[in-house]
């Protein structure tokens, strides 16, 4: 089991709340590029969005919550992280 941390944000909006862990990009919160790119980014009203390189899964999560019709796949090359943005 690693151990987790929990990173709290908002972002347009959006309440968010995600697990973290040592040896995560930005582990304690949202980098900046993430940030702009989500503040800026036009999101799609249907379809499927692919978070590659997810992390622990800032910007799917985002999209998730910020339009429920999207189908989100989260892919990663680290299992921890997609333990991560499972929770």
């Amino acid at each position: 089991m690693i151990k987790t941390e929990v990173v709290l944000d908002v972002i347009d909006g959006i309440p968010l709340s995600f697990y973290s862990s040592t040896g995560i990009f930005s582990k304690r919160k949202v980098d900046v590029g993430t940030r702009a790119l989500l503040e800026n980014l036009v999101i799609p009203e249907r379809g499927i969005v692919a978070d590659v390189g997810c992390g622990y899964g800032p910007v799917g999560i985002f999209l998730a919550l910020k339009n429920p019709s999207l189908k989100v796949i989260m892919l990663d090359i680290d299992p921890n992280a997609v333990k991560l943005s499972k929770k």
